[in-house]
């Protein structure tokens, strides 16, 4: 079977700043609630280094840096 789970990263909305949502927090690190810290960890180096905008293309490199940093700060 395939792992077909959906990076919340690839259509971040406009104006997002890491939300009030816990599970939103969660679903942009690419974890669950129950993750071990240092997984959680992982997770979070692994979509900076893929999206910060030293590394990435995209117009919004800068913003789902700064989503990530959130969600990382309040979840890890």
């Amino acid at each position: 079977m395939t792992n077909t789970k959906r990076d919340p990263l690839e259509s971040v909305p406009d104006g997002f700043r890491g939300g009030e949502d816990m599970e939103t927090l969660y679903d942009l690190l690419g974890v669950s609630e129950n993750t071990p810290t240092s997984e959680i960890q992982r997770e979070y180096k692994e979509k900076i280094k893929k999206y910060h905008p030293d590394n990435s293309d995209r117009e919004d490199a800068e913003q789902i840096t700064f989503a990530l940093n959130r969600a990382a700060d309040v979840v890890g």
